[in-house]
């Protein structure tokens, strides 16, 4: 083997990002949400966005939920590009069909539960399941119900959305995106709409059901405190770009950008 092959034999033995930006831009009414954004995220990492609001955090979500495009720049999901797709040697704006198979890449928790108010709480896992990964009603009430055994809502498979707590909605949208097996998992305040009471139980689902699998996750959130205990690591943003990034421990610990500190002073103060 040459020097090259040596090279080049090393290079493919090392890790591959799942996620990845690559100088990506995205502008709202002429105001920069993000700013050539370079970022990667490998398989299995757990990655806490931080920040002011406005800063872009929500947006990177948006983008990889294929709601909105970026304005330029390229994003893949296991190497292959999300709102590109390859025509011959050139790469053109994705179809439908494509950001579809892009698409069930990823699961999402919002703010809001989202949860369908005419279905109960199996019935609103058990769809996706039927509609994005083909399984057969009963099939997909199974594996419904097991999982909600495991967010702790068993005796509540019957309940419909009106009948249960904040919390126990936010548990069954988490047990929804967890069904469909996503590469990377998506969560956007997903405690925020939650009374104080029932922050807790909400984190604790997610943290258990993070920990004891392999999924990437980025979640955007306040709560530093649930940042330090699930996240591998802490990106820092303000006006669209990282301005800091490491460990919980460091970047939330002992910050070294003047803005994260301030940021973190808001943060304590307001709370």
């Amino acid at each position: 083997m040459n020097e090259k092959q040596a090279v080049e034999h090393r290079a493919d033995d090392e890790p591959k990002p799942l996620v990845e930006f690559k100088g990506v831009s995205k502008s709202y009414n002429g105001h920069k949400v993000l700013d050539k954004l370079d970022v990667q995220i490998q398989q299995g990492e757990k990655v806490a966005l931080i920040g002011p609001s406005g800063s872009g955090k929500t947006t990177i979500l948006r983008i990889l939920m294929t709601l909105v495009p970026p304005d330029s720049g390229v994003v893949t999901i296991g190497g292959e590009e999300l709102w590109q797709m390859r025509h011959g040697n050139r790469l053109v704006d994705a179809d439908k069909r494509h950001l579809r198979k892009m698409r069930s890449h990823v699961g999402m928790v919002f703010q809001q539960f989202n949860l369908f108010p005419h279905m109960n709480a199996v019935q609103n896992i058990a769809e996706a399941l039927v509609q994005v990964r083909g399984h057969s009603r009963r099939d997909a009430e199974d594996i419904g119900r097991t999982l909600l055994d495991r967010v702790g809502l068993g005796h509540r498979a019957d309940a419909f959305p009106w009948q249960m707590s904040g919390g126990q909605q936010q548990r069954v949208a988490i047990a929804r995106a967890i069904a469909l097996k996503p590469r990377v998992l998506l969560c956007d305040e997903v405690t925020s709409a939650l009374d104080p009471e029932l922050v807790g139980e909400v984190q604790q689902v997610l943290r258990d059901l993070v920990e004891s699998s392999d999924v990437t996750v980025l979640i955007v959130t306040h709560e530093m405190r649930f940042a330090r205990q699930i996240a591998d690591r802490v990106l820092m943003f303000d006006n669209g770009q990282i301005v800091e990034q490491g460990s919980p421990e460091s970047v939330l610990g002992d910050p070294s950008h003047e803005r994260t500190r301030r940021f973190l002073q808001a943060i304590l103060a307001a709370s």
